[in-house]
Formats: structure tokens, C-alpha cells, sequence
């Protein structure tokens, strides 16, 4: 069985519009904290350390939301991410936004791999691959 990767945010008010619902750009922001959040923890690698150190950038080549329900002020998100495919050198993602176990949006969010020299695509790393494979809801 796949593993989950979760982390949670309180939505607070600089993510808010005057209504007090979340504006919808926050929620990519939310999305990106996860993925840097996922490879730090679960991955055991930083970004610190992945960018400045391994000169490996992780930039989105593609990504799509639903929107289910907005999420509020003082609302606890959680966010939980799981792999759905491992490429050459990009990683497929799904994240979904959940309040008290409700779905507020389902996003796909595939990041790719690419060297910071070069600003060309390169193979996963090993370690990192394997780490990640813990966390792939589907075989191959």
C-alpha cells in the first residue's frame, strides 16, 4: 500500500479576500509548500540542499485543480500528496486539500527534474526515486 504524505496550514487572513475565502492563487502556493515540505521529510532531501547545493531545480511542467469548496479564515487545511506516476525525470502528483476530512480541490502537479546549470532535464536520482516510489498509488 502507497503511502500519504500530509501537512497542514491554518488559513489565515493574508490568504483571504475580503469575504473571507481563500484566493484561489494562495491555494498554488499551499501546493508548492507541500511538494517542498514532501521532499524535505519524506524524501530527506531540502530544497536548500537539492537546489544550491545538488544545482537540481523541481519545476512545475504542468498542473491542473478542482475546485470542490472554498476554504475560509481560521480553517485548518490539510494537504495530502501522493505519486501518481514516476517518469525519467518528472513526478506526477496528486494533492488534495481537505477540511475535517472534506475535499476542498484535487490537483494533478507534475515537477520535473532539470539541472540549474544546464536548464536541462535530467534523471531523478536514485535515492530520491526510491523514496518517492514509497508513495505511488499505482504499480510501474
Amino acid at each position: 500500500m502507497a503511502k500519504l504524505f500530509r501537512t497542514d496550514r491554518t488559513i489565515r487572513f493574508a490568504h483571504c479576500d475580503t469575504s473571507g475565502v481563500v484566493y484561489f492563487v494562495r491555494l498554488y502556493e499551499f501546493m508548492d509548500a507541500a511538494v517542498e515540505d514532501w521532499f524535505a521529510q519524506a524524501l530527506e532531501v531540502s530544497f536548500e540542499t537539492l537546489q544550491l547545493k545538488r544545482r537540481i531545480g523541481t519545476p512545475i511542467v504542468s498542473n491542473s485543480c478542482d475546485f470542490h469548496q472554498p476554504l475560509r479564515l481560521g480553517e485548518r487545511l490539510t494537504l495530502e500528496l501522493a505519486v501518481r506516476k514516476l517518469g525519467r525525470s518528472s513526478i506526477e502528483l496528486e494533492i488534495t486539500g481537505k477540511v475535517s476530512g472534506e475535499a476542498r480541490f484535487t490537483a494533478r502537479h507534475k515537477v520535473a527534474m532539470m539541472s540549474l546549470d544546464t536548464y536541462r532535464s535530467i534523471e531523478i536520482p536514485g535515492e530520491i526515486r526510491d523514496r518517492a516510489a514509497a508513495f505511488l498509488t499505482t504499480p510501474g
